[in-house]
């Protein structure tokens, strides 16, 4: 529920919510909140004294309308590519189980809810062709430091000016080869074009300093380039380009040297696959991806390296994070999601050794003053000491911490 609240929401739905939010009062007759009912108070007793402000998402995943994405991912409608944007969104939320269709294990006391990562609350999900005049999404998008464009496009369905735009305007758009080569990136955006030719990848995946930063544990097949004003970004040990990037006007484009930016291993996914839910029920694809048996180190590098350029604060610790921007500067939340056992009509178990201590750099904030604004009103405010524009707090497991930056 405090998730909901810190990204946005307005109006919580919640169901069977006479058995969730009230509880049988001390007589037996009447009803009483529940804890949870009782947390939901405390919500809006915050609420009355500090600004959540607006969630901080400075990157678009760029995705078609028509390629839906059902949240277990067993899909039953038209899409070409089943595979590629649950590969993004298990690399950003790492919500990894046994359990593929509900994330829950019961027998464990896992309830399946909220996860934490390395990655903060940083993308929005945006239809590049959901018919809106070019000047209206151009200016929306503009409003992104990076995009990525996910899964399959139809060229000519694709606001492909507008993103032509949003480039020459100052953002970041990744994009892989089969993109360039089907036309919704232009060569002459991209700055290099692509044979058919590929030859196998490492297995390591290198920076543009050489420094190794992901490695390849199956096969990836880099595509031959043609460059024109496209430059090396990311290579193998064996000298292929993994990556090319391209300045254009005031913004640039990265190109991914590999289909989809996925492995070989999903060449054998059909785009009628949904008929049959291949995607879904085939050991090979999807089952490897929820367990986290299969990982994706082109897409987890980018991401990387995103966040670390567009965020205006570093978080370090094992926890689930995001930043909001308010009236007066800035809220950064914080949830411990782990260390939390719950079987239904027991209660939850928690292991106090799951508690995290997170260091947060302010980079772009320093010289701003921290302040944990957690407690419900502003008597229980606690100023937090910051030495070189650093500084730490404990989140113990199910807690949340909110901290004001000004």
């Amino acid at each position: 529920m405090r998730y909901g609240f810190f990204i946005g929401g307005e109006i919580p739905q919640i169901e069977c919510s006479q058995n969730s939010i009230f509880a049988t009062a001390p007589d037996g007759r009447g009803w009483t909140l529940s804890p949870y009912g009782e947390d939901y108070n405390d919500v809006f007793e915050w609420a009355r004294h500090y600004d959540r402000g607006v969630v901080y998402t400075p990157v678009a995943f760029l995705t078609s309308i028509d390629e839906n994405v059902q949240r277990q991912c067993y899909n039953t409608f038209p899409a070409k590519d089943e595979a590629s944007m649950p590969c993004f969104l298990f690399t950003l939320v790492p919500s990894y189980s046994s359990n593929k269709a509900g994330f829950y294990e019961a027998n464990l006391g896992r309830e399946g809810c909220l996860w934490n990562s390395e990655f903060g609350e940083i993308a929005d999900v945006v239809c590049p062709d959901g018919g809106q005049p070019t000047d209206v999404f151009a200016r929306f998008l503009g409003a992104y430091k990076a995009a990525f464009l996910i899964g399959y496009h139809n060229p000519a369905a694709t606001d492909r000016a507008a993103l032509a735009q949003y480039v020459r305007g100052g953002g970041t758009l990744f994009c892989s080869c089969d993109q360039v080569t089907d036309g919704v990136v232009p060569e002459e955006l991209a700055g290099v074009s692509f044979g058919k030719d590929a030859v196998l990848a490492g297995e390591k995946l290198l920076d543009e300093d050489g420094v190794q930063v992901e490695s390849f544990s199956e096969a990836y097949s880099v595509f031959s380039a043609k460059p024109a004003s496209a430059r090396p970004l990311l290579r193998d040990e064996k000298g292929s380009v993994v990556a090319w990037a391209a300045d254009c006007g005031r913004g640039r484009v990265v190109t991914v040297a590999v289909r989809r930016m996925m492995p070989d291993a999903f060449k054998g996914l059909r785009e009628d696959g949904y008929r049959t839910q291949q995607w879904f029920e085939d050991p090979r694809y999807y089952e490897t991806v929820v367990s986290g048996r299969r990982k994706f180190p082109i897409v987890h590098h980018l991401l990387s390296r995103v966040q670390k350029d567009v965020m205006p604060v570093e978080v370090h610790g094992d926890i689930q994070w995001g930043i909001n921007k308010t009236a007066k500067g800035w809220m950064l939340w914080l949830i411990n999601n782990n260390g939390i056992t719950k079987f239904a009509l027991e209660p939850e178990d928690i292991d106090l050794s799951k508690t995290s201590t997170v260091t947060v750099d302010l980079k772009a904030l320093r010289g701003m003053r921290a302040t944990d604004i957690s407690a419900p009103t502003v008597a229980g405010a606690v100023p937090l000491s910051v030495v070189d524009g650093k500084f730490s707090v404990v989140v113990k497991p199910g807690e949340d911490r909110r901290i004001a930056i000004e």
